[in-house]
């Protein structure tokens, strides 16, 4: 078999991404502040660079629940031709909904009332209550919320007990006994059964 141990370039190589991704990068863009407060990094914004959110149960978590967001956006502006053009490039594909938003009723039914909207065979407000009903479908929730927290905790205490082993410094015990706890407290609150 191949031998697994990490060589001391390959550890170095490791410290010096979880540097990094202590600092600024993180799972999925994903990382648990000094604050307790899951934050989440968007697309940087072209002047003012970096944008980071805060991520709690009822942040939208699908792309199609963005898109869907944006239709809302444009339909509560009463904006008819730039929805026009978003559903002519987000939701249509030659004239028929695409199959992104088929395979669900209720994404169905929205981009249906949107596209309802547009012709004038329904109101503004039954687009925006049909989009609602989808895009709160999209959101995270309050148990992928505590499991991403969680997970993203986990991984605050795996750096922590990376870098003390790297450095020396910190008491790697302790270290190990909070990981070891978190994991076993996580494994417990998320088993499969």
């Amino acid at each position: 078999g191949q031998d697994l141990a990490l060589t001391p370039e390959t550890k170095d190589a490791i410290a010096g991404e979880v540097m990094l991704a202590e600092s600024d990068l993180a799972i999925g863009g994903m990382m648990v502040n000094a604050d307790g407060k899951v934050m989440r990094r968007g697309d940087d914004h072209p002047t003012n660079g970096a944008q980071v959110y805060e991520v709690t149960p009822d942040s939208i978590w699908s792309d199609d629940g963005w898109l869907m967001s944006r239709a809302r956006h444009f339909v509560e502006q009463g904006d008819k031709a730039r929805l026009q053009q978003f559903a002519d490039n987000e939701f249509l594909n030659k004239g028929k909904i695409k199959s992104d938003f088929t395979g669900s009723k209720l994404k169905e039914s929205a981009v249906k009332a949107v596209l309802a909207y547009l012709t004038g065979q329904q109101s503004k407000n039954q687009a925006l209550n049909a989009l609602d009903d989808a895009i709160d479908n999209t959101r995270l929730g309050p148990n992928k919320f505590r499991k991403l927290k969680a997970m993203l905790t986990i991984r605050n205490s795996a750096l922590a007990l990376l870098r003390a082993e790297k450095t020396g410094a910190g008491d790697i015990e302790r270290l190990r006994q909070r990981l070891n706890v978190q994991y076993d407290e996580f494994a417990q609150a998320f088993a499969t059964k």
